[in-house]
């Protein structure tokens, strides 16, 4: 998610997660009263209640990956009060758009009930701000976590061998937008991809009959989480570094097949 500059609320433009900002809660609802329309957030943005999420337990050291396991729980339920927020929001200004529509811009601001409705809904549009920006610090925090765990465990990764995985993805079909938006945004990957069998076909060897279950093991998701993820149940995402290694791996395989050739 990339954060606006200005402190007005961020709504997202259009279902690619874009964002755009609106001068406050009230033009929202004159818009809506006059006849625009704002888009909804995508709810494929929540991925889990608050209630699901809170099982998790917040905690602020990051040095193993049990602990950046709990950081993870902790942006779901940021992220799930983020979208709770909005709702709160957008279920408020469509009552209210109901009960001034058809009035022009004029009669609204001389309406002292219509300029309550506006400073209730800025309260709750700036619940909605705090929330957001919330979710997105987490989120930071995590990807940096996420990658200081992988870059451990691959300590001689270079600049190089990040290119080697663009052009492995790029080869497989995956375009730079769409790889910058897994990359920096928590956009869940379909594991039942096209894509995502070739990977793990790579990592694993395309001889084994269940390519994707074996990978994920391999990079240490254990019995539970492969089921979840596989059921959909739990979202994973290209930031995750048992996922960056999965990638790294079928990117090291591919790279030798191509040496190979090439001797």
């Amino acid at each position: 998610m990339e954060e606006s500059e200005s402190t007005s609320l961020p709504v997202p433009a259009k279902s690619n997660g874009k964002w755009m900002s609106l001068e406050n809660a009230g033009t929202i609802l004159a818009e809506r009263v006059t006849g625009q329309s704002v888009a909804k957030p995508s709810k494929a943005r929540a991925e889990v209640t608050v209630r699901e999420a809170a099982k998790q337990i917040e905690r602020s050291d990051l040095e193993t990956p049990a602990e950046l396991s709990e950081l993870r729980g902790r942006r779901l339920v940021a992220t799930a009060a983020s979208f709770q927020c909005w709702q709160e929001l957008e279920d408020f200004i469509n009552r209210a758009t109901h009960h001034f529509q058809g009035q022009d811009e004029a009669t609204l601001a001389a309406d002292p009930q219509y300029r309550e409705v506006c400073a209730y809904a800025q309260q709750l549009r700036a619940r909605y701000d705090a929330a957001y920006h919330e979710a997105t610090d987490v989120w930071t925090r995590q990807c940096l976590a996420e990658n200081e765990v992988f870059e451990a465990g691959r300590p001689d990764w270079k600049p190089e061998d990040a290119r080697r995985v663009a052009a492995l993805l790029d080869r497989l079909g995956v375009s730079e937008q769409e790889r910058e938006a897994l990359w920096l945004t928590p956009e869940p990957i379909n594991v039942a991809s096209p894509i995502c069998m070739t990977l793990a076909q790579l990592a694993v060897g395309a001889d084994n009959p269940d390519p994707i279950q074996a990978a994920l093991g391999a990079v240490g998701f254990d019995d539970g989480d492969i089921n979840a993820v596989i059921s959909g149940e739990m979202p994973i995402y290209l930031r995750d570094h048992r996922i960056q290694e999965l990638v790294a791996r079928a990117a090291d395989v591919d790279t030798q097949a191509k040496n190979r050739a090439a001797a």
